[in-house]
């Protein structure tokens, strides 16, 4: 009876090695799980705050270009001139004038440009074109503007010709 009491023993002290043996491997185990979980928590993380700034980013630069491009709308800028003649000649198709661009230089300072356009149509035709000159969205100066009735007295034809000296003050060298 005492050699079974004992093997009960022996058996019972085994079983509880051998369970304390598997407690201790799980625990380690749960733990190296649990750092690597912690240290992949910590890259997700990571990544998370670098995807929140690069999509913020992205919308600052989009919100960015398009102030940009409406600002650019208000400026001409170098090799780009031909733009702001093209404008001009669509206003005086739309005013229904005939148009003649006489001069077209950079003044002294290069940060400025001339323009000298003449330009046949009625008075009402003329002085629209006019107007239209003086709200484009540019930094503009309108130096000189002259109107003349085309012939005198019993001669004359109902044809004006304005001649318009502009200033461009918002063009930008490259």
């Amino acid at each position: 009876m005492k050699s079974k009491s004992l093997n009960n023993i022996i058996i019972a002290v085994l079983i509880n090695v051998v369970l304390i043996g598997v407690w201790v491997w799980l625990y380690y185990g749960v733990n190296q799980a649990k750092d690597s979980f912690d240290q992949l928590e910590k890259e997700l993380a990571a990544e998370e705050v670098t995807e929140t700034y690069l999509r913020t980013t992205k919308i600052t630069l989009r919100e960015n270009e398009i102030s940009h491009s409406s600002l650019s709308e208000h400026f001409i800028f170098e090799d780009q001139e031909i733009v702001l003649l093209e404008k001009i000649e669509e206003m005086a198709l739309e005013a229904g004038v005939s148009i003649d661009i006489r001069n077209f230089a950079k003044e002294d300072t290069e940060k400025v440009l001339r323009i000298v356009a003449e330009t046949q149509g009625t008075f009402s035709q003329v002085y629209h074109f006019m107007r239209l000159i003086e709200h484009l969205p540019y930094k503009i100066w309108l130096e000189e503007a002259t109107f003349a009735e085309l012939g005198d007295g019993e001669n004359a034809t109902g044809i004006w010709e304005g001649r318009f000296d502009i200033r461009l003050g918002s063009y930008i060298l490259k």
